[in-house]
């Protein structure tokens, strides 16, 4: 492991002490929206298209990414995943190939192409079932090991998860779970950088073993700009048939699941914290989300006091978010939350403690209490954030 990086908040860190709520809500507003046209202008105007020049003839330390997908559509994450491929070639100079677990639709191969893959490898598991199973990840051992690839770059999540460690046993090469970014050192050594020490500070790790194989947190990595008029090759990895599954599917549920994507891909989310005082006020706080058009998230303590489930916590022991506005109220700022939302856009809190972390990781701040000051605030952003949402 290499020398460890302190995390510096990069959040603008104005504090609004207005005793007039109203009026405290209409700066906040203001600066809201100016801080988003910058950032669209910033956006616009910068390379998003990171590592736009492919190498599909390159396959010597290539990086693959294993997609995920969720009814029917490829997740996020994988999404990010190639974003950041792409990135990590214009070092390499080699191909992006995406594993793609199921059949090869059009629709997703194009998909796969515009935002990043030169090759799809594909590995149709749908006669096994929906789980992952011993045939799925002996294959893709095989491949790996006839192929070997720079990196193969799994999502943090339970498939992902539970694949990874099957192929890195099975090929006995070491894996880094959880990683929230990675680069390339002078050296050519991928590094791969996850939160230590309650997140406060960030540990650059490097393998001692080749293939790199990494899971990625989902929420962490930008997606570049989709690239409509490019192609990619597509070719079948031919799993072995097997008598039976080595899984045994014992019920499906998809209540929470609905939930959780809805937040990770939502453009506004309010969350909330222990400062609200009680799941007495929750309907409340929840009626203000809704006609704000944001989507809800809490924290730990939240979760571990029972108020909201755990599937719609944000931070290190739950999901990473980036939303385009993020309103904390009632957050207490602790690292294990923030670090779940340093992809968000803007991230306004309101607490009532004026010594609240959660100020120093935000854009702008109020200090007041929520019941007082989060009905204007919500009245002020809603034509602010309307154009966010369409």
């Amino acid at each position: 492991m290499a020398d460890i990086r302190l995390v510096a908040p990069n959040r603008l860190g104005v504090v609004i002490t207005e005793k007039d709520a109203t009026a405290a809500a209409q700066q906040v507003a203001a600066l809201v929206r100016e801080r988003l046209a910058r950032l669209t202008t910033a956006a616009v105007s910068a390379d998003v298209q990171v590592g736009t020049r492919r190498y599909p003839a390159q396959r010597r330390q290539s990086i693959w990414i294993v997609a995920e997908m969720a009814r029917g559509g490829l997740r996020r994450v994988t999404l990010e995943m190639l974003g950041k491929a792409r990135a990590l070639t214009t070092t390499t100079q080699s191909e992006v190939a995406a594993v793609l677990l199921g059949p090869a639709q059009a629709g997703l191969v194009q998909e796969l192409a515009a935002y990043g893959a030169d090759r799809i490898l594909v590995l149709d598991h749908t006669y096994g079932g929906p789980v992952w199973g011993r045939a799925m990840s002996h294959t893709l051992a095989d491949a790996i090991r006839a192929a070997q690839p720079y990196a193969v770059l799994f999502a943090a999540t339970a498939d992902g998860r539970d694949l990874a460690a099957r192929i890195a046993a099975r090929l006995q090469l070491g894996l880094t779970g959880d990683a929230i970014d990675l680069e390339i050192n002078a050296h050519g050594q991928l590094v791969q950088l996850k939160p230590a020490l309650g997140g406060n500070v960030m540990a650059p790790i490097l393998s001692k073993t080749l293939p790199n194989l990494v899971t990625l947190r989902p929420g962490m990595l930008t997606p570049t700009a989709p690239d409509r008029g490019a192609s990619a090759t597509v070719e079948v990895l031919t799993a072995p048939a097997t008598p039976e599954s080595d899984i045994t599917v014992v019920e499906v549920h998809h209540t929470e699941e609905v939930d959780a994507i809805a937040l990770t891909q939502a453009q506004i989310v309010m969350g909330v914290g222990m400062g609200l005082g009680g799941p007495e006020h929750l309907p409340t706080v929840q009626a203000l989300a809704r006609s704000l058009g944001a989507v809800l998230a809490t924290t730990r303590n939240v979760v571990h006091a029972g108020w909201l489930p755990h599937h719609i916590q944000v931070g290190l022991s739950g999901r990473a978010i980036a939303p385009r506005v993020y309103l904390a109220v009632g957050i207490r700022g602790a690292f294990n939350h923030t670090v779940g939302i340093q992809k968000a856009g803007v991230i306004i809190a309101l607490n009532q403690n004026p010594r609240a972390a959660i100020f120093k990781a935000a854009d702008y701040g109020v200090v007041g209490a929520w019941q007082t000051y989060l009905p204007p605030l919500v009245t002020a952003l809603q034509p602010v954030v309307a154009a966010v949402n369409t």
